[in-house]
């Protein structure tokens, strides 16, 4: 019995190299968590609004915080370097309707932010107002030229919620090529809303990627 113990213990040990090894490539090569616009920089936002009758939009920075942000965002602020108590500020957006109609409004920063390759998922913090909008994130391709709005929900809530939304590369035949965020889709429902005042705010984008093992 002694004997086999002693038989099976290099055995045991190997298997624990392979493990730790397999553990390591997951590791190096798994997705990763990138924190892509908090909206504590200088980062200029311009909006656009099609049609451009009827509407005005503005944008603004604002002092706020989602309640649940230090929390459900721990580890990729941290990898980041971001100091939780930093975190000030948002992006607010005033829409202002004084027609009937299906506005699409763009907002885009004024570079479009480069995501690169591997993209799985994207996710972003809104202040609902229980109301139907339609909410996209554009990516562009290695031309930022854009290709596809990537839906991430209706907004129908209150308060501050994380939006999320997978990313099938090759559902858009861009799986090896470095994309772009290009900016955020509004499509507002003309029968819901009638005229009148919205704001909407914006906090916090993050992405999840695999590393890719050539991706520098």
């Amino acid at each position: 019995m002694l004997s086999n113990k002693k038989n099976a213990l290099p055995f045991l040990l190997f298997l624990l190299i392979i493990i730790i090894g397999v553990s390591s490539v997951f590791a190096a090569f798994g997705p990763k968590s990138e924190v892509l616009e908090d909206f504590e920089d200088n980062t200029d936002w311009k909006i656009t609004a099609d049609p451009a009758q009827g509407i005005t939009v503005s944008v603004s920075r604002r002092d706020g915080k989602p309640a649940d942000f230090a929390r459900l965002e721990k580890n990729i602020i941290s990898s980041a370097g971001i100091k939780p108590e930093d975190q000030k500020k948002v992006l607010g957006i005033k829409i202002e309707i004084v027609d009937f109609d299906e506005f699409r409004i763009l907002i885009q920063p004024t570079t479009p932010v480069k995501i690169g390759r591997g993209l799985r998922s994207f996710h972003l913090w809104v202040a609902g107002k229980n109301s139907p909008h339609l909410l996209y994130a554009v990516l562009a391709d290695k031309d930022k030229q854009p290709f596809c709005d990537i839906f991430l929900g209706k907004l129908y809530f209150y308060g501050w919620k994380r939006l999320s939304s997978f990313y099938n590369p090759n559902q858009w035949g861009f799986p090896d090529q470095d994309i772009y965020f290009q900016g955020l889709k509004l499509i507002l429902d003309p029968m819901e809303i009638g005229k009148g005042v919205i704001y909407l705010y914006f906090d916090f984008i993050s992405i999840e990627k695999e590393s890719l093992p050539d991706e520098k």
